[in-house]
C-alpha cells in the first residue's frame, strides 16, 4: 500500500468536476435570494470550521472554503429557510418607492414583487407602498420590516401604516420583540425607536398584546382616535389624535392616486374619505344607492381635482357638519 502525499490529495480536489456543484444547486429548485447577513454568517462559520482541520488546511484552498459554504447554502435553503415542499409565492405588489430600496439586504431599483420572508429597507429620504391581500401598506423612510407571513409583518424600526380592508378580524398583525397588534378592521399606525413603539389609530380598533401576556385596546371613534405608546421598560401611556391631523401627512406621499373618471361616485368619495381620515355620511339611503350608480365625469386623478369642484360634475354637494365628516347629499 503506497501512502498519499498531502499534495496528491489536493491534485485529486482540484481535478473535482465543477459541474457536480453546478449540478447541485440547480437540482434544488428555485431559489430567492437570501438574505445578505446569512450568506456572511454561513461563509465565515464555513472558513473558521475549515481551518480549524490541522490535517487539512495544508491543501484546502479558499477556491474549495467557498465551494463548500455554496452547498452549505445551498441545504441551509432548502432545509431551514424554505422548509421542504415550500412554494414561493407572491405575497403583494409594490405600487410604488422612493430612494433607495432594498429587498433581503440587496439594493433594487425596479421592485415588483414582494415574498412571505421578504425583508424590506426603506431610505431614509425614502417610502415604498405595497398592495397585499388584505390591505395596502405604506412604509416610511428609514423603516425596516420582514414580511414573516401572509398576514404578519414584524417591524424592526421605523414606521409603517396600515389600511386593511378586509372585514375579517386580525386580517394583519404588526409585531416587534415584545408586542403585537392584531386589526379589526382598521387604518392604524406603528412606528418603532429602539424598544419604544408607538400606535396611532385612525379608523376602527386594534389589539395590542405585549409579551408577558396582558392587552390593551386602541381604537378610533367620530374623528378621534387613540395613540398608545410602550416603552422598553413596559410602561405604557395613551393619548388622543384626530383623524385629520397633520401626523398622518406623511401617508401621502406613499399613496396611489386611482382614477376615478368613468368610476362610480360612491368608489371616488369612499376613497377621498379614507385617504384624509373623513368618516363618510350620507343624507337617506337613496343618496347612497345612487351614488353607486352614478358615474364620475371628466379625466384624471383623484387628486387632480378639489372635491368641490369633483362634485360639480355630478348631482351630489358635501354639506356642512363636523371637521371630520364628510357628508353627502344631493344638489338641490
Amino acid at each position: 500500500m503506497t501512502d498519499s502525499h498531502p499534495s496528491d490529495e489536493k491534485d485529486k480536489i482540484d481535478d473535482m468536476d465543477d459541474k457536480d456543484i453546478e449540478n447541485l444547486l440547480r437540482n434544488a429548485g428555485p431559489r430567492r435570494t437570501p438574505p445578505g447577513e446569512m450568506r456572511d454568517r454561513i461563509y465565515a462559520n464555513t472558513l473558521e470550521t475549515w481551518e480549524g482541520l490541522p490535517a487539512k488546511r495544508s491543501y484546502l484552498n479558499h477556491r474549495w472554503v467557498a465551494m463548500a459554504a455554496s452547498i452549505l447554502l445551498a441545504g441551509v435553503m432548502l432545509t431551514t429557510w424554505l422548509t421542504p415542499g415550500e412554494v414561493v409565492t407572491p405575497l403583494g405588489q409594490f405600487t410604488g418607492h422612493a430612494g433607495e430600496l432594498k429587498i433581503n439586504g440587496e439594493p433594487t431599483i425596479e421592485a415588483t414583487t414582494v415574498h412571505v420572508g421578504d425583508t424590506i429597507d426603506t431610505s431614509n429620504s425614502g417610502f415604498a407602498r405595497l398592495a397585499i391581500e388584505h390591505a395596502h401598506i405604506s412604509l416610511d423612510g428609514g423603516s425596516t420590516v420582514r414580511f414573516e407571513q401572509s398576514n404578519r409583518v414584524h417591524l424592526f424600526g421605523g414606521r409603517i401604516y396600515i389600511d386593511v380592508y378586509s372585514s375579517n378580524p386580525g386580517a394583519i398583525t404588526v409585531a416587534t420583540e415584545s408586542v403585537e397588534i392584531s386589526d379589526i378592521g382598521t387604518q392604524f399606525e406603528v412606528s418603532r425607536t429602539n424598544s419604544d413603539v408607538q400606535v396611532s389609530v385612525r379608523e376602527g380598533r386594534v389589539d395590542i398584546t405585549l409579551a408577558g401576556g396582558s392587552t390593551h385596546m386602541a381604537r378610533a371613534h367620530e374623528g378621534t382616535g387613540e395613540v398608545v405608546r410602550l416603552t422598553g421598560q413596559g410602561e405604557v401611556s395613551r393619548s388622543m389624535i384626530k383623524t385629520t391631523d397633520t401626523h398622518w401627512d406623511w401617508i401621502t406621499k406613499t399613496r396611489t392616486i386611482p382614477e376615478m373618471a368613468g368610476k362610480p361616485v360612491f368608489d371616488y368619495l369612499t376613497w377621498i374619505a379614507r385617504d384624509r381620515g373623513l368618516t363618510l355620511k350620507w343624507q337617506g339611503d337613496a343618496v347612497k344607492m345612487t351614488a353607486q350608480t352614478d358615474s364620475m365625469l371628466g379625466a384624471g386623478s383623484a387628486e387632480n381635482e378639489s372635491l368641490e369642484n369633483a362634485l360639480k360634475t355630478t348631482q351630489f354637494t358635501r354639506i356642512d357638519g363636523a371637521p371630520h365628516e364628510l357628508i353627502i347629499d344631493f344638489r338641490r
